[in-house]
This record gives structure tokens, sequence and C-alpha cells, in this order.
């Protein structure tokens, strides 16, 4: 399921288990949220920066992200930068987990930007800071960036060691500005001459350099040494900036003419001659690199302090911070280089079992099923407990087609205590990708299971995934609430717009079912299931032409769907358009054959539709038919309501039946299965059966039947019927016997068939 999520509020869960307590800031693409991670293995805090809401249709912005993304998580660690600890895939889209730089006291700096403003700092803590800024930058460079792009105090984190933490690499990626993407970005720009598009302007214009401003793709480590010279001037004069552009509509513009014009302000501090090298118009005349800035940097403080900056020890990569690497490399689609680094994970620490795990899933993505397999055992030998590991391993041995054993491991995956709704969630998936062959009590044993456990769904899937185990079950009203919670957070997406659409179908609800069909055929998303629904409602309630028109303008534009030609047929039949329906069902079956992936059991069963059509478009039916099948068609109507179908159908089977015709009294008689008349239904094959010579056949069915409901008097009577019309009278004495003793204990026994009952028992004995 695709989920559009909206906004996050302070206290909502994002996928089950980041818990949102704050919102750290926000800039013109992305959102930095303060989580608390709950999850059955890790709990803490984290920074989860994503990209904003009305962003998630551009394909710009979404690739972009995901080159920041990857650009944090090739860097990796450095005392200097903020820390990533892994890329997360959430419905598609991209979350970043990064530390969280928590201020000293509530309120207080936690950043360069904040301390401008609000705490004075002297030369020595300048000099600091920006000696650790270059050394953080450098690291940087050596990983492969060639320019940071958006250098601004911001951007410089400030911990509570007073430790400067360079963040936001989000340009770091970009070599050339982006083209608008959307007719909506275009609106908004109406009206605001000579200003970078939003959603495509590269930095923040009073600290770029000016050959930022026209061509991007020359930034270098140079250009960033200019917008880190804002920086120095702003620390060297209280925050004060070099150049202002004093009318906003025209700010771009001003600031590109300041910067690629204007000298700089003096100011009376040691580090202007620094600053003024920063910020030479030409790149080719400031420092060439961040180290000979650091060096004059670090002669300044030495001067000032005696002191010197020297840089932490840096910490070879612990076996946790690889599997982290890791999923983020799974979570972006780059699975060989994911499986390397569980490899140095599991080499680090051997007994990581949810490394072992996570090399499994990257390997089941891959198609390496048997050696997937062989991680999720390892996984599970290393700790019992991992529930994660037991669903994985269910979910490869499903693949391979291993399903018993598969559903051992999703019941040991759900016995396992503390068990989280994300868990479940993934054990529905996996039921749900292979629901054809599993049996319906399975899947159901399996959803009871689930919903026992009493989990709290915190966001959509866990919402939508709960909501599918009550469809499972057939608790509809559950479903639907679940369903529709989801989609106040959630609006716009259409896996919950189906699952409502069949809800609202099973309820009996026609508008609404409708309303749903029409948001799933406007969002051109399951439009065969969607059509297929709306064109059955409609004729159910009466409006037939209007269903035949909708199947039949879809079929214009999607010859191809085989189930739209099905249903057509089955509402043409059910008109009594035989001709028409034999022509629909032929398309079907045409298209059927063609599709290598088509089941043979509905080929086979297509065909023989398209056989009894033919009969019936060849043979003009009695007056007495004529007028059944018109009585069918009025409760056909009735049907969707349950009321007068089934009595239009046994009244067909009985003249069918009378007429000699097993095709259609068989036709019919199956018929009796939609509408939950089994009774009737067994009754009547069993007849039909015997009436046609299959006299074994009708008694193995139906004492097969009354095995299983053997309080059922009307099958003892037809069975003792069925016996008599062939004979066979001490068996049908018998059944009749057994008739007596049902009704007998039936709870209100009827009178008159009882006494019917002694009479067929009199008349038995005497034969």
């Amino acid at each position: 399921m695709g989920m559009v999520q909206q906004a996050y509020k302070k206290g909502s869960f994002i996928d089950q288990k980041y818990e949102v307590v704050d919102v750290l800031g926000e800039g013109g693409f992305g959102i930095v949220y303060l989580v608390y991670l709950h999850d059955l293995t890790y709990h803490s805090f984290y920074a989860l920066k994503t990209f904003k809401d009305e962003f998630l249709s551009e394909q710009t912005v979404r690739d972009r992200f995901r080159k920041e993304a990857q650009i944090w998580i090739d860097i990796g660690s450095h005392p200097y930068l903020v820390k990533a600890y892994f890329v997360d895939n959430i419905s598609e889209r991209l979350f970043i987990a990064s530390e969280y730089i928590a201020p000293e006291k509530k309120g207080g700096p936690n950043s360069l930007d904040a301390y401008l403003k609000f705490i004075p700092f002297d030369l020595a803590q300048s000099l600091k800071w920006a000696i650790q800024f270059c050394h953080g930058m450098e690291y940087a460079y050596a990983k492969g960036i060639s320019a940071h792009r958006d250098i601004k105090p911001s951007n410089i984190m400030i911990d509570q060691t007073l430790t400067v933490k360079i963040t936001d690499f989000g340009l770091a990626g970009i070599d050339k500005k982006p083209e608008p993407s959307s007719e909506r970005q275009q609106k908004n720009n109406i009206g605001l001459p000579h200003q970078t598009m939003q959603g495509t302007s590269i930095g923040t214009p009073e600290y770029m350099p000016p050959e930022q401003f026209t061509d991007l793709s020359t930034c270098d480590e140079r250009s960033d040494i200019y917008s880190f010279g804002i920086v120095l001037y702003q620390m060297a004069s209280n925050g004060k900036l070099p150049f202002i552009a004093e009318n906003s509509e025209y700010r771009w513009m001003a600031l590109k003419h300041l910067h690629s014009e204007k000298s700089v302000p003096v100011l009376n501090s040691p580090l202007f001659p620094i600053i003024q090298k920063c910020l030479q118009k030409n790149s080719s005349n400031r420092y060439q690199s961040f180290k000979f800035l650091r060096t004059d940097l670090e002669v300044m403080l030495k001067r000032q302090t005696g002191e010197i900056v020297r840089i932490p020890h840096l910490k070879e990569q612990e076996s946790w911070g690889w599997n982290n690497k890791g999923i983020s490399y799974g979570n972006l689609s780059k699975l060989e280089q994911a499986i390397k680094c569980y490899d140095k994970a599991i080499e680090i620490d051997p007994n990581n079992s949810g490394a072992w795990d996570n090399k499994g899933n990257a390997l089941r993505l891959t198609g390496r099923n048997k050696e997937a397999l062989e991680c999720y055992n390892n996984a599970i030998k290393i700790n019992p407990s991992n529930a994660s590991a037991w669903a994985n391993k269910g979910a490869v041995l499903s693949t391979l087609g291993q399903l018993n054993d598969s559903l051992q491991c999703l019941h040991r995956a759900l016995d396992i205590k503390p068990i989280n709704m994300r868990i479940a969630s993934l054990i529905v998936a996996i039921l749900s990708e292979r629901i054809s062959e599993f049996k319906p009590a399975v899947i159901n044993a399996v959803c009871k299971k689930i919903i026992s456990l009493n989990l709290k769904p915190y966001d959509v899937d866990g919402l939508f995934n709960l909501g599918l185990c009550y469809l499972q079950i057939g608790d509809l009203d559950n479903a639907l609430e679940l369903f529709l919670k989801a989609e106040q957070l959630a609006a716009e997406d259409s896996g919950i717009w189906f699952e409502l659409m069949e809800v609202y179908f099973k309820k009996q609800n026609p508008d609404r079912t409708i309303k749903y069909c029409d948001k799933l055929i406007n969002a051109k998303q399951h439009i065969e299931e969607a059509i297929n629904k709306k064109s059955r409602v409609l004729s159910y309630t009466g409006r037939y032409n209007q269903a035949v028109s909708l199947l039949k303008e879809t079929l214009a534009t999607y010859p191809e769907m085989s189930f739209l030609w099905f249903t057509l047929s089955e509402l043409q039949e059910q008109n009594n358009n035989f001709s028409e329906a034999l022509t629909s069902a032929t398309n079907c079956l045409k298209l059927l054959k063609q599709y290598e992936g088509s089941n043979q059991s509905t080929i086979q069963n297509v065909a023989r539709r398209v056989e009894m059509l033919k009969q019936k478009a060849s043979t003009s039916a009695s007056p007495e038919i004529l007028r059944a099948l018109q009585q069918l068609k009025k409760a056909e109507v009735e049907f969707y309501k349950q009321k007068q179908h089934s009595d239009a159908v046994r009244h067909l089977v009985q003249l069918y039946l009378d007429a000699g015709d097993k095709k259609k009294a068989f036709y019919y008689c199956d018929m009796l299965v939609t509408t939950e008349d089994y009774e009737s239904y067994l009754c009547y094959r069993a007849l039909i059966m015997s009436r046609f010579g299959d006299y074994n056949g009708a008694v193995v069915f139906l004492t097969g039947a009354l095995k299983k409901w053997p309080q059922a008097d009307v099958l003892w009577y037809i069975l003792a019927q069925i016996h008599e019309q062939n004979g066979n009278t001490k068996d049908a004495l018998e059944a009749a016997i057994r008739c007596r003793e049902a009704l007998l204990k039936s709870a209100n026994p009827n009178k008159q068939n009882i006494a019917d009952i002694e009479s067929k028992i009199r008349i038995l004995r005497n034969k």
C-alpha cells in the first residue's frame, strides 16, 4: 500500500515506533522532528528529518532528499559532524535519523545561530569553533563531497560540551539547479521576478559566494570557504551580516549584486584579515582549502591563549554502527552495499542477531532465498526471542512454497512478548502476498490471534493492517472504524479507499460503495475492481442500463480487462440477454487463454459458462421459464438486500429439473450458494444427480453432508425420497426415521412436518 502521510503532530507516531516529541525546525524543503524511538531493542531520542508533505508528489525533491540521505551515510562518523545513525524507508518515504543535539538547558542555545542571537562569546571561543568546523569540513571532503553549498550559523550545531557539529548536507549532492517539476510550483512564483523559484532555489543568498548565484556546478571547497567567511564575520561582529538586502521583494538579485560587487565592510577585529581572504570575489584569491584556513586560525588561537585544538580520536565503527549503515543502504535500494555492511557487523560481533536478520532481508530482496533462510536461522539461534527474524523466516519459507513451516514461524513471532504492531503488520503483509495459497481458515486464525493481542496501532500502516485482520474474519464494523481512522491520517491513499469500498460493499451500503469506487476510478487506481463493484451495485439497485453502459465504456478503453468482460456477461445473462452475454463471456475466455498467468480452473469455469450460454442463446425457453427468469431479474434488485433472490432461483431450479434440462438445473442450483441458501443447494444438487441417473453419486453427496449436519431434517427427507424413487425401500425407511428424529429434536418442531414424515414411514413399512 502506498501511503500518503499527513504532517505529524506532537504525540503522533511514525511507523509504529517513532513518537513525535516536537518539531525541531523546517526549511524550504525539509522538516525535522524530535522523536523517541520505541523499539524492541533500542530506546532513544533522534532528530528525524524528511521532506515536507507538499513535496510528496515532486520527484525532483524526492531524488534530492535521497541524495542527501546517501551523502549522510557515505560520510559516516566524525566528532565535528552531526551523526546520521540510519536512513529509514516508511511507506516509500525516506527519513534520516540523526543524533539530537540537546541544549545545555531547556530553551537554551544548541546552534551557532542561537549563540549569535542570545549568548555573547569571545574571540577565543570563536577561534575554537572555527577550527573545529574546518576539521569537520576537511573530513567531509575526504569522503567525497565537492561542496556543502549551505553553510550558515543555523547549520552549525553546538552541543552541551561546546563542540561544533556540522549538519544539513542537503545541497551537497546538487550540482545543477533543478527545473520546476509541477504546475503548482510555477503558480506559487507568479509575481516574483528575478527570484529563484520556490522549490528550486539553491542555498541561502546571505551566505552565497558570487559563483553560486550564476553557476552552481562551479561551487567547490573555496565556495564553502566564502560562506564560512560570512559566518566568521558574524562571529566577529556580534551577529551582523556584511551584506543585507533592504528590499525583501528583490532580495535574491540585490544580494547577488552585493556579493559580486560590494567590498566587505571593515571590522575592528583580529579576525578581519582572515575574513577578508575568505570573502574574495574571485575564488582563486581565497583560501584554497579549509586546511590552509585552519592553519591561520590555529596560529591566532595559539597567540591569543596558548591553546591547541586537538581532534578527538576517531573510533572504529562498532558492530551496531555497521548494522545501521546496512539498514540505510537497504532503504536506499543499495542491497549489495547493505550486505557488505552487515558482513562487517557480523565480523565484529558474530552474535549480532539483528545484523543476521537484516542480512537475510537484503538477501531475500535480491532473490537469494536459501542464503536468507540460513541468516534467519542464525539470528534465531543467537536470540530465540527475535520476533522479526521469526516473521522474516516465515516470509522466506512462504516464498519457497513451504506454507506449513511458514505458518509455524508466523505464530512463533506472535507468541513472543513483547510484540509490537510493526511485527504484526509484517505478518499481515506476508499473508496478503500469498492469500490465494493459504486456506481461509488458516488466515482467519492468524488474524484472530493478532486481534487478541490488543496491540495499539499508532499510525496509518498499523490501522490499515489491523483493519485487514478484522475484515478477514468478517468483523465489518471494527474493520470500517480502523479504515476510516487511517483515512483521516492519509486522506488520499488509494489502498485505504479500496478497502473502504470492499467493506461498504459487504455492508450493502450502495451510496458509500459507489463513493469509493468513484475515488479509485478518478485516481486511476484499482480501476478493474472499482468498475466491477460499481457496476454490480448499480445493477443490484435497479440501474441495469447504467451498469452495462459503465462496463462497455470502460472496456472500450481497457479491452484487456477480462474480469470486467465476465461481470458484463453475468449482468447481461441476468437480464436474459443471452446472445450478448455469450459474446462477453467469449471475450473473457479469449483473454484468459492469451494470458500465461491465468489459473486453469478459472479458464475451465469460463469455458463451461460459454457452453451454457450457447445453449441458452440457441434455445427458446417455455413461457413459464421466461416468466421465472423475469421474476429472477426483479429479484436480482433485492439480492443486494438478501430478500427475494433465493426464492426465484429455487423456482427456476425446479422448472429446469421438471423440463429435463440438467445443465440449467445445475447452473441455477449452484447460484443458491451465492444466496447462502445451502440447504436448498444440497437438496437440489442431490435431486438433479438422481434424476439424471447418478443415484450413487447423489447418495454419497447427501451422506457426506449429513455427517457434517446430522440435524438437517430436510436432507434426511430428500435422501429418503431418492432411495424410494430408486427402489431402495429399506434405506429410504431408515432415512425417513432419521428425519423424524431430527424433527423431534429441533427447537420448534413443526407438527405438520412430523405428521407428513410419520405418514411416509408407514407407507415405506408397508412396502
